[in-house]
């Protein structure tokens, strides 16, 4: 049985994550990110999980701080982002704090390596094509399980926080025996 890819809008931290734990699951995973075709202020680079903010992931204290114990989650598992972190710490204290360009260029060199994992430039402007049964926003804000709320009231609460909207459907058996769940789409950014 052939396993339909998850398509990940956005190739940011969280992206980069998302892909990385599908694709080590065995799923296939297609991450469409805009730059460089679409630039933003904020960005210098073409590399995914691009830190554009600060060069911090604050504290890195698993026994005394919650962030910090998170970071020990992610560690444990064996996350791409917290990895790179990790091998790109320069000093900070007690915090975590990394070579932005270097961090984000290993992020990019790991996923564009991973046999599972394809990189597509360019934008993705509105709602997701049809065919694409599994996607994951990365600025998804509503996940929706329509057997317990309406969907209509689920798109009005969308309209509000300009937010993507996911119903959660019958998943397909191959993915959860890989523990994803599918998600569909069925409505885009509201602008």
């Amino acid at each position: 049985m052939t396993i339909e890819p998850i398509h990940i809008i956005g190739g940011g931290m969280a992206g980069s994550e998302a892909a990385w734990q599908a694709a080590n699951l065995g799923v296939p995973v297609v991450i469409h990110e805009m730059r460089p075709v679409r630039k933003t202020d904020a960005h210098h680079t073409d590399g995914l999980a691009e830190l554009v903010c600060s060069n911090s992931f604050r504290s890195d204290d698993w026994e005394y701080n919650a962030v910090g114990l998170l970071h020990e989650e992610m560690r444990r598992a064996q996350g791409l982002i917290i990895a790179m972190g990790d091998r790109h710490r320069v000093p900070a204290g007690s915090a975590l704090a990394v070579d932005r360009d270097a961090f984000s260029a290993d992020v990019t060199a790991a996923l564009e390596k991973h046999p599972l994992v394809t990189i597509e430039r360019g934008e993705v402007d509105g709602w997701p094509p049809a065919a694409w049964s599994s996607v994951i926003d990365e600025a998804f804000v509503v996940v929706a399980d329509i057997s317990r709320r309406p969907a209509r009231d689920v798109y009005d609460l969308a309209i509000k926080l300009s937010a993507t909207v996911w119903f959660l459907e019958k998943s397909d058996a191959a993915l959860d025996a890989a523990g994803v769940r599918q998600l569909h789409t069925v409505a885009a950014h509201a602008r």
